[in-house]
């Protein structure tokens, strides 16, 4: 079960992050915030994994830590991080803490990516864990789910440190290490925290999006797939139609939306094959259009206000010569 989880949705683009404006259609609301003079969390349409805003981190100092964290935690033996992280421009050259579990008096385990661009946890010592290094670097611009688990296990040397990283839709982990009998403290962790947790020489941007902390005893949580409409109810109902993943055999295909019905406003456009509106008379109908040069257009149409649609309900692929 879900015990916080947070996605930025409830922000406009540009405005910063503060613990009373987090929560709503954002989700959880974060219990403290850390931006020191110089550094900057905000929203932004830039930081998007998912939906149409994430959050961007920037440090210009090497000193200081910037992040948003949930204290107060669910009492578990096991806590997971799941966060979708993306480096847009450079990845780190040296070592960046990127999440932290917190114990009443000290930390239990944070999650790091090396100089060499990999990620690895380190214990509530501060020493870096071996056998949770991870064989490959990460490419700057992509995006990344990334799963950190801390079991303290009531002794100080006797902690489940856990860490793995998919593809951002995916729920196979591109890599997976696990390390038993790690000092991982002997509390149960009373708070969770990403950003750039801890001071690092290094300084620049990271996005991050859909953030869950998680009290499962075992495996991992998921994916957060990108729902093709996000709509409910009838009246002044926000909407998403996301056709983003939508594929082309020779590049990025072009997208275009028309409306019929109601008397909203059109739909605004975050990025390209995003939309986002809000329902002010029902029903409505959208006619999402996907082509590319030298192949033929497709069209799929959707009327809102709908259910949440399972993810992939929007996209469409071009299969031997065709949309599909």
């Amino acid at each position: 079960m879900a015990i916080k989880s947070n996605n930025a949705e409830g922000y406009n683009s540009g405005d910063a992050v503060a613990a009373g404006t987090s929560g709503g259609t954002s989700g959880d609301a974060f219990t403290g915030v850390s931006i020191p003079a110089g550094s900057t969390l905000t929203a932004s349409t830039a930081a998007l994994a998912h939906g149409s805003l994430g959050y961007a981190v920037t440090t210009t100092s090497a000193s200081v830590a910037v992040y948003a964290a949930w204290a107060n935690l669910e009492a578990a033996s096991r806590q997971v991080l799941a966060v979708s992280v993306m480096f847009p421009t450079a990845l780190p050259t040296s070592d960046t803490y990127l999440a932290a579990f917190r114990l009443a008096v000290g930390t239990s385990a944070s999650l790091m990516i090396t100089a060499a661009g990999k990620l690895q946890m380190t214990s509530s010592t501060g020493g870096a864990i071996a056998g949770t290094l991870m064989t490959s670097a990460l490419v700057v611009g992509t995006w990344y789910r990334v799963e950190m688990g801390s079991t303290p296990g009531g002794t100080s040397s006797s902690g489940v440190a856990d860490l793995a990283y998919f593809p951002l839709n995916s729920a196979t982990a591109t890599e997976r290490k696990q390390v038993t009998g790690e000092t991982l403290g002997a509390d149960t962790i009373t708070q969770a925290r990403f950003g750039r947790t801890s001071a690092s020489a290094w300084t620049g941007t990271i996005y991050f999006d859909d953030v869950v902390v998680s009290g499962i005893a075992s495996g991992d949580v998921g994916p957060v797939g990108a729902a093709a409409i996000v709509a409910a109810g009838t009246v002044s109902a926000p909407w998403l139609i996301d056709a983003r993943t939508s594929t082309a055999p020779n590049g990025a295909p072009t997208f275009a939306i028309s409306q019929t019905g109601g008397t909203t406003t059109a739909a605004t456009q975050v990025v390209a094959g995003l939309w986002k509106g809000v329902i002010d008379s029902a029903p409505l109908t959208y006619v999402v259009t996907v082509s590319e040069s030298g192949s033929t257009s497709k069209t799929k149409t959707f009327t809102v206000p709908a259910a949440v649609v399972t993810a992939g309900t929007g996209e469409l692929t071009y299969v031997s010569g065709a949309w599909v």
